[in-house]
């Protein structure tokens, strides 16, 4: 038997009411006397089972937390009662006909009906708290099917489906079933039939409950629900709660460590230095390393405050962790932006990492929110073979575009080292997968084509260029010369990246700032190297670094360099480039070069 309120008015425990909990009424006559005259005055005669809820006290007048002492430690513990109770002396003073001290839209029946929830929108938390008190509306729906066939069949509402499927209530007005979690968490959220315009079909009554009750969303809304008004233990422990300050501070402070550390990588990173290395061997000789220092001085008081003293020191793990959660949030943050674009285009150049390695470098462009985005991807090796790169790049596009390959519209390659037939087998592979991925240039490639060019045209310039990469080929063959320029030259040229043995403007500025070291190591490398070859090679290399005709063509064009890269910036304007400007660069450019063959 299940007992309901005796106060006028209150629905407690009906069909149509919350459950709550229920107090008797007290056995001392002068304290039943006040809650009778609290209640109804001299009129009200309540029965000998008679009950009043927990809703007609104030919060003040019930206990709803238990302190219990523990016997072994002597600890005590605080528990969260399933039921309230209520104080001694307590006297019941709210109720729906006195205005002044009842909150009437406590027992406002229409707040809770589906209609009125709809209209209110997102409801906040203290309106989902009294919703969920007055309990779900359960009323009769006016809602029958009657299938015409030769035995007509006629499906009616039952009341029954209330108590089967707790979650779902009714609304008269629209004659409709819904969802009493969803329509409280996710009414304008989430757009489902059993929280917007309600469930009226009664032949697919049933698949619609299966589908709806192991959804995500129903499954997330019948969580919040149950724990809805519920106080959490850790708030009811005063210690657990400065564990838990104590816990943030200290997050606070980890998170500033790494902010300071991140903003040092992306430092190094912006001016292509590097970062550190973990052989220690040249490390105290190194200016950027006592520049790190000063920089992360004024990190000591974070690292004193820090009570861990199992670890001192720099770690290859720790840094590489950090750097592997930094790119992975960066991958997840561009894979979703390129999910909401229409399309993508790529391009691939060549260029040196960090670690002064010749790599590829992928490079994404896209249109996000009316804004063109270019984002750098990723670094991968510089492969020969077709098949390889092909493979490589691809399976970077399978991680972004997740086999909607139809985005993918442009496709752009700029690499040096690689020849031009194999770039163009590049491309017809990757249309065989992409079909709409067409091949482009950039808008200055035709004069990036035009600037190679110039200088095979002079025979001066080609004998020159010829002498000069034979210093490259050299030097980046043998291990036994390289062991000698690493201990006369103290790792001078050893940490120049191989691009720029690649590239003409660098190669120039390195041989000429280089050029006593150079002599001295072919001289060394003549002297001990046991090879004749390469001894042979040696000789003929210092031979041209005395030559002074070679001499003349290093210095002018180390000096011409400073010229040539605000030449190459003009190029990359797109307002320049217009055809008038390009026939008079061409036609100066010609000139030029005829007069210096002269």
């Amino acid at each position: 038997m299940t007992f309901k309120c005796c106060v006028p008015g209150c629905n407690g425990n009906y069909k149509n009411g919350p459950r709550v909990g229920l107090f008797s009424f007290p056995k001392d006559k002068t304290l039943h006397s006040k809650w009778i005259n609290a209640i109804g005055g001299p009129d009200f005669k309540p029965k000998k089972f008679s009950k009043v809820c927990q809703l007609h006290f104030a919060e003040e007048d019930l206990i709803r937390v238990s302190c219990q002492k523990d016997s072994i430690t002597g600890q005590i513990y605080s528990v969260v009662l399933k039921h309230a109770r209520r104080k001694e002396g307590s006297i019941p003073t709210l109720f729906p006909a006195k205005v002044d001290c009842a909150p009437r839209q406590l027992f406002d029946e229409a707040t809770n009906t589906v209609d009125s929830i709809l209209r209110a929108g997102k409801l906040s938390r203290d309106n989902q708290l009294k919703i969920k008190l007055l309990g779900r509306p359960t009323p009769v729906l006016n809602m029958e099917y009657t299938e015409e066939a030769e035995k007509q069949d006629t499906k009616r509402f039952s009341k029954d489906i209330y108590s089967h499927h707790y979650w779902i209530c009714g609304c008269p007005f629209r004659n409709a079933l819904f969802c009493f979690p969803c329509l409280l968490f996710f009414q304008t959220s989430v757009d489902s039939i059993w929280n917007t315009v309600g469930e009226t079909d009664l032949i697919n009554l049933q698949q619609s409950i299966n589908n709806h009750k192991t959804s995500k969303n129903h499954l997330s809304a019948c969580v919040y629900l149950s724990l809805l008004g519920r106080r959490r233990l850790y708030q009811l422990n005063p210690s657990e709660m400065q564990e838990i300050a104590r816990h943030n501070q200290t997050v606070a402070q980890n998170r500033q460590l790494l902010s300071k550390i991140i903003n040092w990588l992306k430092f190094r990173a912006t001016f292509a230095l590097e970062t550190g290395t973990h052989n220690e061997k040249y490390i105290f000789k190194n200016d950027l390393f006592k520049d790190k220092i000063d920089y992360n001085s004024d990190l000591d008081n974070l690292l004193k405050s820090s009570k861990s003293t199992l670890f001192k020191g720099s770690s290859e793990d720790f840094q590489n962790e950090v750097l592997y959660c930094m790119k992975a949030v960066c991958e997840e943050e561009i894979c979703t932006q390129i999910s909401e674009a229409e399309f993508l285009a790529i391009e691939c150049n060549e260029t040196n990492n960090i670690g002064n390695e010749c790599e590829l470098v992928l490079t994404l462009r896209y249109i996000y929110r009316r804004k063109t985005v270019e984002r750098f991807w990723c670094f991968f090796n510089v492969m020969d073979d077709t098949a390889t790169l092909t493979s490589s790049i691809q399976a970077q596009l399978d991680h972004i575009l997740k086999d909607n390959n139809d985005k993918l519209i442009a496709q752009s390659y700029k690499l040096s080292r690689i020849p031009s037939e194999q770039i163009a087998d590049v491309e017809v592979k990757m249309l065989e997968k992409y079909p709409a991925a067409h091949v482009i240039h950039s808008y200055t490639n035709e004069m990036d084509l035009l600037l190679q060019s110039l200088p095979r045209r002079n025979g001066n310039f080609r004998m020159f260029f010829s002498k000069l990469f034979e210093f490259p080929r050299f030097f980046s063959k043998s291990k036994n010369v390289c062991d000698v320029v690493e201990r006369i030259c103290k790792a001078k040229l050893t940490r120049i990246p191989p691009k720029s043995w690649t590239c003409n403007k660098k190669l120039v500025h390195i041989v000429f700032a280089n050029k006593e070291d150079l002599s001295l190591c072919l001289r060394e490398i003549s002297n001990e190297c046991e090879r004749v070859s390469i001894v042979r090679k040696a000789i003929a290399l210092r031979k041209i670094l005395n030559d002074p005709d070679f001499t003349f063509w290093l210095s002018y064009f180390d000096k011409l360099n400073p010229y040539i890269e605000v030449l190459l910036q003009h190029f990359q304007s797109k307002d320049t480039l217009n055809d008038d400007y390009k026939t008079n660069l061409i036609n100066g450019s010609q000139c030029y070069v005829m007069y210096l063959g002269v």
